[in-house]
């Protein structure tokens, strides 16, 4: 005969057994979680107040997390002698709209896809890029850090190759950048940007892809 008795605090938390104490969920926290609904983790999760501590796996746990969201970049879970199941998580956060052969893809600052086919008018707070990712993530950044006025302005980075990254402007202009001196050019770009501004001057291009020399013009 197995002799069952519960012990009672704020629910059951434990009971004895025939083969021992067996000490059960009573809480389930998840920390870190700013993009995915902390109900939905739990839920992914397969976790429940009441089941036996016993049958969860931190390891198994994190894989099922990784493998039904690609928002989540790392997940670790801990248990506590208190009965309380702790998820912690890490997050890949929407960092801009890549365009590639007609398609448009919502990825991270690792270029990471996070879903697929989507509508660049869903995302206008983002900006679109193409070509090179990384060079095109990291042309985004800079602006975004260095000039946030003309990150404002920005419709799309063309990442070609190192030697020639496009930004074209929201009224057309092209500013032409080099990947090994991005921070001079942009300088000399945004410079040359105000002054043509200034004049009433729009369109065009503006090639700061070279060492102290901007060549501009109007087609």
């Amino acid at each position: 005969m197995i002799v069952l008795s519960v012990l009672l605090y704020g629910g059951v938390r434990a009971y004895k057994s025939g083969s021992g104490d067996v000490l059960l969920v009573d809480r389930i926290s998840v920390i870190g979680a700013r993009v995915i609904p902390e109900s939905k983790i739990i839920a992914l999760s397969g976790i429940r107040v009441g089941t036996d501590m016993r049958r969860v796996s931190p390891d198994l746990i994190s894989a099922k997390l990784l493998s039904h969201s690609k928002y989540l970049r790392k997940v670790r879970v801990d248990k506590g002698l208190s009965g309380q199941v702790i998820i912690r998580v890490w997050e890949r956060r929407p960092e801009a709209v890549l365009r590639s052969r007609g398609r448009y893809y919502l990825v991270d600052d690792e270029g990471f896809v996070l879903e697929e086919d989507v509508s660049p008018d869903k995302y206008r707070g983002f900006k679109v890029i193409e070509g090179d990712v990384k060079i095109a993530l990291a042309t985004t950044r800079y602006i975004e850090m260095l000039y946030p006025v003309l990150f404002e302005k920005v419709k799309l980075i063309s990442a070609e190759k190192p030697s020639r990254i496009v930004v074209r402007l929201k009224d057309g202009t092209r500013v032409l950048l080099r990947s090994g001196n991005i921070e001079e050019g942009l300088e000399n770009a945004y410079l040359i940007d105000s002054m043509r501004r200034c004049q009433g001057e729009s369109g065009g291009y503006i090639d700061a892809r070279y060492d102290k020399l901007v060549y501009c013009g109007g087609t």
